[in-house]
């Protein structure tokens, strides 16, 4: 792609409506890092790319030479020259404007929320009461006996279930990734392997998400490990909840 062409010191500006291209684990090293902790480079001005690079060429005092190379051109989207008003044209960036910090400081990863095992997938109950009684509204059904009984090399299935506010704020580029415990940072090495979010099954006030990892063969000189289940809102840049621990052994 594109981002990942040009050197790693260049900086890149996305003019789009939403954010996209995001890195993650379908991106790799060269997704944008946009709202991340550790972006270094990449910023947006999240509106029409119209506007955008109108409020640009304000900033550089060539909107004049801009509006004058669209007459030239006959272009259709041709228009007054007025300086771009930041919080009408992109409402997302608030007053900030062009100044909004696109790196966003590290915070601390939620807590670990206790995971509900189940012996198969006939035992599975959904309660929309009980999710929705908790903070979260979130639940995750992986199948097994317990945390300590996955081996290496084993898949790893389960549900994830959401209701209320974490319903209301999905998006189908969120996903589930199986990464190892000692990890506190959101990069691409972290991740074991990932299920995006996608098709959910819809029952009552529940969204259902079926997820399936493979758990990685035993590494070099290591008899267990721990791993973690992480969400992570794509658009956000960040771990939304983490779901744990298992204990994987030879």
């Amino acid at each position: 792609t594109v981002t990942g062409v040009i050197q790693p010191t260049c900086p890149r500006l996305l003019l789009n409506m939403v954010p996209v291209g995001i890195r993650g684990p379908g991106t790799g090293f060269d997704g944008l890092r946009l709202l991340q902790s550790d972006n270094y480079r990449d910023c947006m001005i999240q509106g029409s790319c119209d506007d955008a690079v109108r409020a640009i060429c304000d900033r550089l005092q060539w909107r004049h030479d801009l509006e004058t190379l669209v007459e030239t051109l006959e272009c259709k989207n041709k228009k007054d020259v007025e300086t771009i008003d930041w919080i009408t044209a992109f409402p997302k960036m608030k007053s900030w404007g062009i100044d909004f910090n696109w790196r966003k400081a590290h915070s601390s990863f939620p807590s670990i929320s206790l995971v509900t095992f189940l012996e198969d997938w006939s035992s599975l109950e959904i309660c929309t009461e009980d999710l929705n009684s908790s903070e979260e509204g979130l639940k995750l059904y992986v199948i097994g006996k317990g945390f300590n009984e996955f081996k290496f090399g084993d898949d790893l299935y389960g549900l994830l279930c959401i209701t209320g506010e974490p319903k209301a704020e999905w998006d189908e580029d969120d996903y589930l990734c199986l990464v190892p415990g000692e990890c506190d940072t959101l990069t691409p090495e972290c991740h074991v392997d990932f299920s995006y979010l996608r098709d959910p099954e819809a029952r009552e006030e529940v969204n259902i998400h079926v997820f399936n990892f493979s758990i990685p063969k035993a590494p070099d000189g290591k008899t267990e490990q721990i791993y973690d289940i992480w969400y992570v809102s794509n658009e956000k840049g960040e771990v939304t909840s983490r779901f744990g621990s298992f204990k994987v052994s030879i």
